[in-house]
């Protein structure tokens, strides 16, 4: 896209979007395959969207019955986000290392959580 909307805004700061901004987030929201609190997220950096990318789709005539809710499942983004990882140059490599210090990890909490119990008893 041409126009660069994206903008950070503190949590108790009010935002705008202009006819035209709102025009460009709305034909993203249609022509991806993400949710429109991904959408909000990226324009805004505020989680919750509060139903008004669809308010504004039916101020500026689009077809809001039209529209499928997409829902994106918990499987769906764990795919999608070991198919970034995988992406990455050398990622088969780093999700080995990154495998072998989490096995790490877990092997000290459980020493730790051994000394505990000694030191409590």
């Amino acid at each position: 896209m041409g126009h660069n909307i994206i903008r950070q805004y503190k949590s108790n700061e009010l935002y705008y979007f202009s006819d035209a901004e709102k025009e460009l987030i709305i034909k993203e929201y249609l022509s991806y395959p993400t949710t429109k609190q991904a959408i909000w997220e990226k324009y805004t950096g505020r989680k919750k969207e509060n139903g008004l990318i669809v308010k504004w789709m039916r101020r500026l005539g689009y077809d809001v019955n039209g529209c499928q809710r997409r829902v994106i499942s918990f499987a769906e983004r764990l795919s999608m986000s070991k198919r970034s990882i995988h992406s990455l140059e050398g990622g088969d490599a780093q999700i080995k290392e990154l495998e072998v210090r989490i096995k790490q990890l877990e092997q000290q909490l459980k020493e730790a959580e051994q000394k505990l119990l000694l030191f409590l008893r």
